[in-house]
């Protein structure tokens, strides 16, 4: 039944018509009883007569009224006068938001918009049909968002396309419903059940429109609009590079790669444009990623719980320069002091430098030796950290020195067995985890120099120990236990023991890089560790040495490698968090791919997974990899049957297959841990067809990484590990294994015999 000038509805008295859409027609009103002015919406006929729609609208309408915020036009009652079904809210004054508008106005907008979504979102309440003609700017620059859940409640919850809002108009009718339908997502246009990832989609497409004054998606005809939503990358390089961030994560088509959660914008928006981007590779120095090139403090926040009026978080990049890369990524390379004043990092195998009152970071001269694990002195005058010792490389021998902020050469303190992993210094002591040569253990050497001495002794046959923290009463150690036959990669129990050995109690089940935070921060303390790439919290009661609550994320996305489970983070005892988003190569989920001699990729129908040393075998018909997907095992892919089949089934970790001349034997490293680890590895062998068990051909130090067979198939040639040189096992008939390249000085990696088995 039509309205006019005039018409009652409950205590409503209609104006007149403000507008007309697919969702209904909008009245302005007055109130009678209160005697203001509001907007009433009378709802499709369909919608009004459908009385499954009705039980359905009256349940959420209710739930829509019961959101008070400043951002979101309120409901104030549902209206039935037995032919009219109507919704009276409030009436906004202003105009619908529109660009190009300045940059800081787009800003203040942005964050006005996110809190209404945020709001909703928290009650399960997902708009569904957010667009500019639904968001009201007042005259004082508020911001109301309109026709809350309106979109969801005229929705069938169904993967029908007939049930998709754009359908309440007609589809084949140019110029009907395209507002609607350029603000879609992806998965909203194919028809399919949407969530709130739908609304931050279409928070990121009116960003664009606001700050650019033009339209994303275009069209004649809504098939074009949602061909183009479905299909079309949109350009973001018109958008301010404060925006540009945000709003990629926005409009990432796959819902599992948007933005999870409309809070996210707020630090997306203080984070700003993405860094130039780079490629993962190499063993040594690892380019900067789009996400790794912003620095290590993208994001910095105060964890310590301060009065409010001195309570202030405070976020910031900081980029690495044109032509630095990050250093060894596969160990920890952050390091902040513990005021928070300054912050150091690894890159192009030298430390750097950033004290926070100045712009640019600085080389710290004398450091250019490939360090690793930086750690400041509690007083942050000192950086303590460990340099290969004779160009070793990652298994060898290290040094640990130290030099002092303020200038000066460094200071050796002392040899250590293998590359430490995990540092802390406090009261003259530095600390740190070991893994090599049968050691399983936390070390710690003065800090004035001198020899080493084991703190806590771990079982080598059992564990991997790293990543240790003395806490302040200096009679515990926190630190991760990570099962030798256990879960793949970096993680493991993060526990606490005493020095005395006669207590170890496990504080975490399942992470890695444990850091206790206890002055200053909290009075009971906190311990923050990383899980699957999330930066997580648990409060720490330090006096009975125990988790007192359930985990609370901090930060998603930490750059970690998950195969030593070294997270690129760094926590000052003030609470200055600086982190570096993104992950390592070791962490990517890749793809098995064919290329053909004229350079014609083709994937192979295998699961990703993280795959690394693919090898085709010699009649070209199966290729063997590994991955640490499933405890670091080989694979073998069939390319006639296009079928992934797993060779090896643990507990021993398997990398580096290498074929037999014949096709019949494929050799491999196994060991206790993942490859880099440092842990003792076997050269072993293995039927191609996988009968047969693993035969170890090499036992302890003689053992390593297989790299190449001789063409005759009697020799081949091998790393070991741990050591920097080159050695060949005689397989027919089967000898010793003996050192071919020997020289301590130099780490060689890598290779391969020639075709006509003279040269290397």
């Amino acid at each position: 039944m039509p309205l006019s000038r005039g018409d009652k509805l409950g205590p409503y008295e209609i104006l007149a018509p403000i507008g007309k859409g697919g969702m209904g027609e909008v009245f302005r009103a007055r109130d009678t009883k209160l005697d203001r002015e509001v907007a009433i919406k009378v709802l499709p006929f369909a919608l009004a007569r459908d009385p499954e729609r009705l039980v359905r609208f009256e349940r959420e309408a209710k739930v829509l009224a019961s959101l008070n915020h400043p951002n979101i036009a309120q409901i104030y009652s549902v209206e039935d006068s037995g032919k009219v079904r109507a919704l009276a809210m409030e009436l906004v004054p202003g105009t619908t938001i529109s660009g190009p508008l300045p940059i800081e106005t787009v800003l203040d907008y942005a964050r006005q918009i996110a809190s209404a979504l945020e709001a909703a979102h928290e009650r399960g309440i997902v708009h569904r049909d957010l667009k500019p003609a639904n968001i009201m700017v007042t005259p004082d620059g508020t911001i109301k968002v309109l026709d809350f859940g309106l979109a969801r409640l005229a929705t069938a919850e169904s993967d029908d396309p007939g049930n998709s809002p754009t359908m309440m108009a007609s589809p084949t009718q140019a110029g009907i419903i395209l507002g609607t339908a350029a603000y879609m997502s992806p998965e909203q246009a194919r028809g399919k059940v949407v969530d709130k990832r739908a609304d931050i989609w279409a928070f990121g497409v009116v960003l664009y429109e606001i700050a650019t004054g033009k339209h994303l998606f275009a069209g004649e005809t809504v098939t074009d609009i949602l061909a183009s939503v479905v299909k079309e990358e949109p350009d973001l390089s018109t958008v301010p590079p404060k925006l540009r961030r945000l709003i990629q994560r926005c409009l990432e088509k796959d819902p599992k790669k948007r933005l999870r959660d409309i809070s996210g914008a707020e630090l997306l928006l203080e984070a700003g444009a993405p860094a130039p981007s780079g490629t993962l590779g190499g063993s040594r120095i690892w380019p900067v990623t789009v996400v790794v090139a912003i620095l290590v403090a993208a994001a910095v926040w105060w964890l310590k719980p301060a009065p409010p009026s001195r309570h202030v978080v405070t976020r910031f990049e900081l980029r690495l320069p044109e032509g630095q890369n990050f250093t060894r990524t596969g160990r920890h390379i952050l390091a902040i002091s513990p005021d928070g004043t300054k912050l150091a990092y690894v890159a192009n195998q030298q430390l750097y430098l950033r004290v926070m009152d100045q712009l640019e970071a600085q080389p710290i001269r004398g450091t250019n030796e490939d360090p690793i694990e930086p750690v400041f002195s509690p007083d942050g005058q000192w950086l303590a950290y460990a340099v290969p010792a004779n160009g070793a490389g990652t298994n060898g021998t290290f040094i640990l020195k130290k030099i002092a902020i303020a200038g000066g050469a460094p200071v050796t303190l002392g040899p250590l067995l293998g590359a430490p992993f995990g540092a802390t210094w406090r009261d003259g002591t530095i600390v740190y985890g070991m893994n090599i040569s049968g050691v399983a253990a936390v070390q710690a050497i003065p800090d004035s120099g001198g020899a080493f001495r084991t703190l806590i002794a771990g079982d080598p046959k059992k564990e991997r120990v790293t990543q240790p923290q003395l806490l302040a009463d200096g009679k515990h150690v926190v630190f991760v236990s990570v099962p030798l036959a256990g879960r793949p990669g970096g993680e493991g129990e993060i526990v606490v023991e005493a020095l005395n050995g006669k207590e170890r109690r496990i504080l975490v089940s399942a992470g890695t890089d444990p850091r206790v935070l206890t002055e200053g921060v909290l009075p009971s303390g906190q311990l923050i560790y990383i899980h699957q790439g999330t930066l997580l919290a648990v409060p720490f009661d330090t006096r009975r040495l125990a988790v007192t609550g359930g985990p609370v994320p901090l930060v998603e996305g930490i750059m970690e490698t998950s195969i030593t489970g070294a997270g690129q983070f760094a926590v000052s005892s003030e609470g200055t968090l600086a982190f570096s988003p993104g992950a390592s190569g070791f962490a990517e989920q890749r793809t098995l791919t064919w290329v053909d001699r004229q350079g014609h990729e083709e994937p192979l129908p295998a699961k990703p997974r993280t795959y690394s040393h693919p090898r085709l075998s010699p009649d070209g018909s199966r290729v063997a990899v590994d991955s640490v997907d499933e405890e670091n095992d080989i694979w073998m892919f069939d390319l006639a049957k296009k079928m992934l089949t797993r060779l090896t089934f643990g507990p021993a970790f398997e990398n580096n297959p290498v074929w037999s001349g014949d096709g019949k034997y494929l050799f491999f490293s196994s060991g206790p841990s993942p490859l880099g680890s440092g842990s003792l590895t076997d050269v072993s062998r293995k039927a191609a067809d996988g009968s047969g068990a693993v035969e170890a051909l090499t036992r302890g130090l003689k053992g390593g990484y297989p790299l190449s067979l001789s063409p005759d198939g009697k020799s081949l040639l091998f790393r070991k590990n741990p050591g920097p040189g080159l050695s060949v096992l005689p397989i027919e008939p089967k000898g010793e294994p003996h050192a071919l390249i020997a020289d301590e000085k130099v780490s060689r990696f890598d290779g391969e015999i020639s075709p006509d088995g003279r040269w290397i």
